[in-house]
């Protein structure tokens, strides 16, 4: 008898999608179940094969998150992630035929039978059923749409393509902004590149959460607009609010929308990029320069002034990415994705040598990469500064080394 399920047909399915004879023992990991006599494998195929999927992909992420306890090194994390991707696909080209019974090996009846004889999956099926039905755990099971993708081309393909298919800003550009961003906010002055609006003050994203906690509003008389001071300890400096609709007066006197900053909470990062490359993100849909791309935050923070347009923190990512990138999770491909990009960034830009006490943070413990990142080479698009008659600055390929 196979000593995990679908064992044989699994190795013949790796051959065939080229993985080497020599490598096929890598790929049949043996990680028990907890408690039980079972493999992991064993759980996931029983669940697949009798089509309790919720459970099946309950029993994946719990492998996964083994995966990621574990004090393995991170090269190995992500190479036994990447086997557990592998054998998901395995299962899906497998059960598809509504006859898969009638195709099963004797080594595969007799480990059915002996999985059923255990009594064992019951026994999974109610531990799982905790994750998947209680909201108050942070284990909760969901079907996650990025599984597929994830599947088909390993994690490791998805972080770095995910990296090289975005597009990030000259170093001589971010530190240009990150001083300009230390002078307004050491000195309490107007943001040099507000100067063509109305309110001149450091942009920072509105957010109700952070209402109460940073920014304490004021009210300016002799214009149609909010404006708040934000306060971190003892330092403070006033602040335009990008995206502020007041819930009780959202109109003004003639009528019209009061203009606090546009609907996306990002009109000010869309004109910053606009002024210094020519590249235009917040224009209609059929006229943005970047189709089916978003604007991200790496390190989030936008209701800080601080974060907020300082370009070192900004990366112009594909849509399909975005999504990950927003999320706040540990032992997840969100939270590897994310340290990967923040380590890019950090070794691209040199964030070590910026001198981060000017606006009252420090290197590293606020710009840190939060978690497991992808080592290796990646290929980079930078935009560059726009020139002199021209409409938009240019777009080279940078390598960025990420070995320790």
């Amino acid at each position: 008898m196979a000593n995990f399920l679908f064992k044989n047909p699994y190795k013949k399915w790796l051959l065939k999608n080229n993985v080497s004879e020599s490598s096929l023992n890598s790929y049949c990991l043996q990680t028990r179940y907890p408690n039980t006599s079972l493999t992991f494998f064993d759980v996931i195929g029983s669940f697949a094969y009798y089509n309790e999927n919720l459970y099946a992909i309950a029993a994946y992420e719990k492998w996964k998150n083994v995966i990621e306890t574990s004090s393995c090194c991170d090269k190995t994390k992500l190479n036994q992630s990447d086997y557990l991707a592998k054998y998901w696909i395995f299962l899906d080209t497998i059960l598809l035929s509504p006859t898969r019974s009638k195709h099963l090996s004797k080594d595969d009846k007799e480990r059915l039978a002996f999985i059923k004889n255990t009594k064992l999956l019951e026994k999974i099926k109610i531990e799982l059923g905790k994750s998947i039905t209680t909201e108050q755990t942070q284990s909760f099971i969901q079907i996650d749409g990025m599984d597929s993708i994830i599947s088909k081309i390993t994690e490791t393909d998805f972080i770095k393509l995910a990296v090289e298919s975005s597009y990030f800003f000259l170093p001589e550009l971010c530190k240009t902004r990150f001083n300009q961003i230390v002078d307004a906010w050491s000195n309490n002055k107007e943001d040099e590149m507000s100067e063509d609006y109305e309110i001149k003050y450091l942009p920072a994203r509105y957010s109700a959460k952070d209402e109460e906690k940073n920014v304490l509003w004021v009210q300016e008389q002799s214009i149609d607009l909010k404006c708040a001071i934000f306060r971190i300890g003892n330092d403070s400096c006033r602040i335009f609010q990008d995206g502020y609709r007041d819930k009780k007066k959202n109109t003004n006197e003639n009528g019209k929308v009061n203009p606090y900053g546009g609907g996306n909470g990002n009109t000010r990062v869309c004109q910053l990029i606009k002024k210094l490359t020519g590249y235009d993100l917040g224009a209609t849909l059929n006229k943005k320069s970047f189709k089916n791309f978003i604007i991200s935050h790496i390190w989030g923070l936008a209701p800080d002034p601080r974060f907020f347009t300082n370009l070192f923190n900004i990366a112009i990512v594909p849509a399909w990415a975005n999504h990950l990138l927003d999320k706040d999770e540990t032992g997840a491909l969100s939270e590897r994705l994310k340290a990967s990009f923040m380590k890019v960034l950090i070794t691209y830009y040199g964030l070590e040598k910026y001198d981060w006490g000017k606006i009252g943070l420090s290197f590293p413990n606020d710009i840190e990469t939060h978690g497991p990142y992808l080592k290796g080479i990646y290929h980079i698009n930078v935009i560059h500064k726009l020139k002199d008659g021209e409409s938009f600055g240019a777009i080279t390929k940078e390598e960025v080394k990420i070995l320790k």
